[in-house]
């Protein structure tokens, strides 16, 4: 309590009365029913060290105008050993968007299934410093020539060690319509990372890193906070810390109360440039509040505000809970109570005292699903508005943010260099918490009765299959390295997040639960309110269990990636003991990896199991009812007794280490076999696969290329998938059967190889066959994220027959029996994928055919494309939020009597049907104007499993000719209109444009209609 007074520091407690008593103005829901501005009673805290920065902020936020005007008073206290000569900041609102930067941004945000529309600030450089001072006085400020986040402001004199300055920074904030953590959007203001904060300083100097807007790049100590904010009366407010005072402003005569809050140490300022002292927005009926918010100490200062928000409160022990969300978010705010309030008490008993007095929880337009802030929890709007069979997702989330309240908040972490640090840590305990709520592998997504058929995704699968896929595409590296070097969002979850995560569990697998949360409470208590960094963490681990081995073990794990492998060999089952159902049981194992890390062997056996610890390092020992065998070098042989015939025999039943290959630890392969009335691309999409085992998935289908009827897939993730359907494709008005195969990482990492066939079994169209296929071998090097579309890059190498050599291949004509070899090369850069804002497409292809190949005649063909998405410049109102798109493509092939190209079709010339003007030859031009028609839509069916987030139209010409034998066909052009429903499947899980459009043929005739296409997606 004694330091948390002192971070009050500059301005002192404001006794500033909450009522609106003949003011004309209503009370705000900010204190109607939360008893913020009253101290509840708190157990000790964690130990605060002395001389941490102290932050006062005066604010004015005005959501009308989307700006923030602010005054900053920093009280830094030099804890080095040596004279400090600049004080350094980051300003991460400075940060402007590279353009060499803008493609994997894009490509991240993607991933997040957002819009650069919606989420990337091109502008950027939103903050603007006015001025600065030290020490009261003026004083020069310059930005970081090499990273222009970083403010430095040279101090008169140098600062001697245990000696402070104060520094003042007055800067105003732009909030851009942008998902991100610093906007405004829907009504709804959010700031996070928001002003000019201290940049971590030890005995090195100021760290300088850079700004990475993917991830949290946030190195910095924590410190006291005390600010006073102005808003409108109507905002409900959510933020780290406490409310402690609340003050109604009235419309009219404002300025006296407005002084009292400004920032004064006794020095005349020119009243001009304190945004306290001016005039407050608001006319006649319309008034402002003034709030007092204390967090002291706190990691950051982060909040969030609307006049749309609602409160909802509950007591977990002595830490106050707060849902700030929309009324119609109701229930998902209710979950979000009850799942923090079980799982703080969980996080106290393994860590110590919760860091924070209230914890809050609001809705923010962040982009990221879930983010932490200091006493404040971001969730995305999209996940409070997930299905009720999304809810355990939530429970996931707000698990693992919440225990960043005790590692990152309260011990700290370097997120640019060591990310591992805190979200390692967190990854790891979230699993356990959760493990011990719904088991190892809970799906995330429970569906009520009568829905269990739809897919679903193991809590466990969704983890690793992301790691597993990683590493299956040959990546490698150290946990612990810096976002530069990291490169990009999956290494970072796959290394930090995944591995780091699993790292952790192991550490708990050696130790034991009781002396690994023993540690982690030490470790808690030593480094609170500081900086724990890896170097720590191997000091600590080494000194709390001397005879662990930790140095090999971090050495391997964390810094040279190595691995361990366990496989049950053989089992041998002898016969029954007399009198009895006993049999013993010989179990070989095998270890390969070079971390020989303590497993569990487990024999199950008729309604009991024997679990048999396997120590490495112990040689030949004897447990109850087992005894283990050290055979060879890395060879095991364990003899045990099974309660009846054994059923299963597996080593590392608990999944408790990073296995290389999890599939071999089963004597008996498991398959996992789910069978639906409806399946869809999801259903054998990666992310919905067993990750240890092959994956079984039948039943009705319908797909991306328009197709349906009934299929089976049956995959083994990221090595092997092997598909086969029968059914129809009304494009074609055909019955059909076919199935492909492909082999992962063959023959090389980012290789693949395999086939696709396709057999019409009849055309009713006019009696023309519809079949095909290839065999290919591929090379990813853009790799999609999407459910739905093939890769953006790749180029490949093909043996095709028939009429269609791959799905969607859509030039090909449908009456010419082909054979030949080929090559394509794919390159797109647009994004998003379901409706591009930007980018290009570059797609050409060559192949040759003959009679030996299995064609009905010798041809070369060669193909090539070439789009082009652009918006239209900004200051033209709403034409500024249209685009336009451009295409150019053109087929040519000998001999020039044979029909090998159509013109027509849903993705060429839309005003033709598939079978007008074939030919030797095509070329075809595309203009497209696309626009919105109704943004923000979001008109929800199917409990929010399926939402309208856009309405968007699109008006288009077609141009294109024909060529046969020597002579053309008329060029045909053709204009159309089209509506794409921009639609999100499980609020984040996929977005996809449904695409309708209408084409008129002009010019050749009237014996031609509208013709009308369905599709997915832009055309491109």
């Amino acid at each position: 309590m004694t330091t948390r007074a002192r971070g009050m520091g500059l301005v002192g407690v404001l006794a500033l009365a909450a009522s609106a008593a003949g003011q004309g103005v209503a009370p705000s829901p900010q204190v109607t029913p939360s008893p913020q501005v009253t101290p509840s009673p708190q157990e000790p805290r964690p130990v605060v060290p002395p001389g941490l920065p102290r932050y006062d902020l005066a604010v004015r936020l005005d959501p009308a105008a989307r700006k923030v005007t602010a005054r900053e008073r920093v009280v830094f206290t030099n804890r080095s050993h040596k004279p400090v000569r600049e004080l350094v900041f980051h300003v991460y609102p400075r940060y402007k968007v590279p353009e060499g930067d803008k493609l994997v941004l894009s490509k991240t945000l993607e991933m997040l299934r957002l819009s650069p529309e919606e989420a990337m600030d091109l502008d950027g450089r939103r903050l603007a410093v006015a001025a600065t001072r030290v020490e009261g006085k003026p004083a020069t400020y310059q930005f970081d020539k090499d990273v222009d986040t970083i403010l430095v402001v040279p101090l008169p004199r140098p600062l001697p060690p245990g000696r402070a300055v104060t520094a003042e920074v007055d800067f105003t904030l732009d909030l851009p319509d942008k998902w991100g953590r610093w906007g405004q959007h829907a009504g709804v203001s959010y700031l996070a990372n928001w002003y000019p904060v201290l940049a971590h300083h030890d005995d090195d100097g100021w760290e300088r890193t850079p700004f990475v807007p993917w991830h949290q790049p946030w190195h910095q100590e924590a410190g006291h906070y005390r600010v006073h904010i102005d808003l409108p009366a109507d905002q409900v407010v959510a933020s780290t810390g406490r409310v402690v005072a609340r003050e109604v402003l009235p419309a009219r005569g404002r300025d006296r109360a407005v002084r009292r809050a400004s920032l004064s140490d006794g020095v005349d300022r020119d009243k001009a440039s304190d945004p306290l002292t001016n005039p407050l927005p608001g006319g006649e009926g319309g008034g402002w509040q003034r709030l007092t918010i204390v967090a002291s100490p706190a990691r950051d200062f982060a909040l969030t505000c609307s006049n749309r928000f609602r409160a909802w409160e509950k007591q977990a022990g002595a830490t106050r809970l707060r849902v700030v969300a929309f009324a119609d978010e109701k229930e998902s705010a209710e979950a979000v109570l009850r799942y923090a309030a079980d799982v703080i008490p969980t996080y106290e008993r393994w860590f110590g005292p919760c860091p924070v007095e209230e914890m809050e929880y609001t809705v923010a337009y962040f982009g990221w699903n879930g983010n932490e802030c200091s006493g404040l929890v971001w969730l995305d709007d999209r996940v409070m508005r997930l299905p009720w069979a999304g809810r355990r997702y939530i429970d996931h989330l707000v698990t693992h943010e919440t225990c960043h309240q005790w590692w990152w908040n309260c011990v700290g972490t370097d997120g640019y260099a060591e990310t591992f640090m805190d979200e390692g840590l967190v990854n790891g305990f979230t699993a356990m918490c959760l493990d011990e709520s719904y088991g190892r592998n809970g799906p995330l997504i429970v569906w009520p009765r009568g829905l269990s058929w739809l897919p679903t995704i193991g809590r466990e699968d969704l983890r690793l299959s992301g790691y597993y896929g990683w590493r299956a595409r040959g990546n490698t590296g150290p946990v612990v390295q810096d976002l530069k070097r990291m490169g990009n969002l999956g290494t970072l979850f796959s290394l930090a997040y995944d591995r780091g995560g699993k790292v952790i569990e192991m550490v708990r697998n050696r130790l034991g639960k009781e002396r690994f949360f023993e540690f982690w409470h030490h470790v808690y208590t030593k480094y609170a309110w500081q900086t724990f960094r890896y170097a720590d963490l191997r000091r600590e681990l080494a000194a709390f269990d001397p005879e662990g081995h930790w140095p090999e073990f971090l050495d391997g794990w964390i810094d040279n990636h190595a691995e361990t492998d366990w496989a049950v060999e053989h089992v041998e089952v002898g016969a029954p003991k007399v009198d009895s159902d006993v049999r013993p049981v010989s179990v070989e194992l095998r270890q390969t990896g070079r971390m020989e890390e303590p497993t569990v062997v487990l024999c199950r056996g008729r309604g009991a199991e024997v679990r048999v610890p396997i120590w490495p390092d112990r040689g030949d020992y004897e447990v109850p009812g087992a005894r283990v065998e050290k055979t060879g070098p890395n060879r095991w042989l364990i003899h045990l007794d099974s309660p009846g015939r054994p059923t299963q025999v597996e080593v590392d039943p608990d999944h408790a280490l990073l296995d290389s290959r999890p599939d071999n630890n089963r004597w008996k392969p498991e398959v996992a076999v789910r069978f639906t009335p409806l399946m869809t691309p999801l259903d054998e999409a990666s992310q919905f696969q067993a990750y240890d085992r092959v994956s079984v998935v039948a039943g009705p289908f319908i797909d991306q290329y328009a197709r349906g009827g009934f299929k089976t897939a049956v995959q083994r993730l990221d090595r092997w998938q092997v598909t086969g359907w029968a059914g129809t494709e009304p494009a074609l008005r055909e019955a059909i059967f076919g199935g492909q195969a492909t082999l992962y990482h063959f023959p090389t990492d980012k290789w693949s190889a395999g086939f696709f066939y396709e057999e019409g079994l009849y055309n009713f169209y006019n009696d023309k066959r519809h079949s095909g296929g290839r065999a290919f071998l591929r090379y990813r090097f853009l790799e999609t994220s999407s459910f739905l579309v093939d890769d953006p890059g790749f180029f490949e190498f093909y043996y095709g027959i028939g009429n269609e050599f791959w799905a969607g291949d859509d030039g090909r004509p449908v009456n010419t029996y082909l054979g030949a070899v080929g090559a394509r090369y794919r390159l797109s850069t647009l994004f998003p994928y379901w409706d591009p804002v930007q980018g290009f497409l570059f797609e050409a292809s060559a192949e040759y055919g003959n009679a030996l190949l299995g064609s009905k005649l010798d041809y070369a063909r060669a193909t090539a494309e070439y789009g082009i998405v652009r918006p239209l410049p900004e200051g033209l109102g709403y034409l500024s939020t249209t685009r336009i798109a451009l295409r150019a493509y053109g087929g040519y092939g000998t001999p020039n009597n044979a029909t090998l190209f159509r013109l027509g079709g849903g993705r060429r010339l839309r005003a033709l049907d598939l079978t007008t003007f074939e030919g030797h030859a095509v070329w075809l031009g595309t203009v497209e104007w696309r626009m919105p028609i109704w943004r923000d839509a979001d008109a929800e069916v199917l409990d929010r499993t399926l939402r309208l987030r856009n309405l968007l139209g699109a008006l288009f010409y077609d141009v294109g000719e024909s060529f046969l034998a020597g002579r053309s066909y008329p060029v045909v052009h053709s204009v159309g209109v089209g509506l794409r429903l921009d639609t999100a499947l499980f609020s984040f899980l996929e977005r996809a444009n449904i695409r309708i459009d209408i084409a008129q043929p002009l010019g050749i005739g009237t014996r031609l209609g509208p013709v009308i296409w369905f599709g997915l997606n832009q055309v491109f």
